[in-house]
């Protein structure tokens, strides 16, 4: 029970600081979720983007006539498998869904 000024000050001051520190968690866990939010997109975006490059490199190399063109096509295939496997298991890692 607050008897007095001073009570009354010293019980206003704890609970502004409990207050602060309440809202600083609250920012951080906010800041938090919007940062895995952007890495979440992120991971769906590149698999996406990555699966177009691929199909279009797929069909490039369908028609390739020039051993330049073929061979382009053939490491561009395989670096974009490895790139695709890589954030696949990312968004295994976090359950994503596209």
């Amino acid at each position: 029970m607050i008897e007095n000024i001073s009570d009354f000050k010293e019980t206003k001051k704890r609970i502004k600081s409990v207050n602060m520190l309440t809202l600083g968690k609250t920012k951080k866990k906010l800041a938090e979720t919007k940062e895995d939010e952007f890495e979440n997109n992120y991971i769906l975006k590149t698999l996406m983007e990555t699966k177009n490059e691929w199909e279009h490199v797929s069909n490039l190399f369908s028609s390739a006539y020039e051993e330049e063109l073929v061979d382009y096509c053939t490491y561009k295939l395989m670096a974009l498998e490895v790139k695709y496997k890589y954030y696949l298991q990312k968004a295994k890692e976090k359950k994503l869904h596209a």
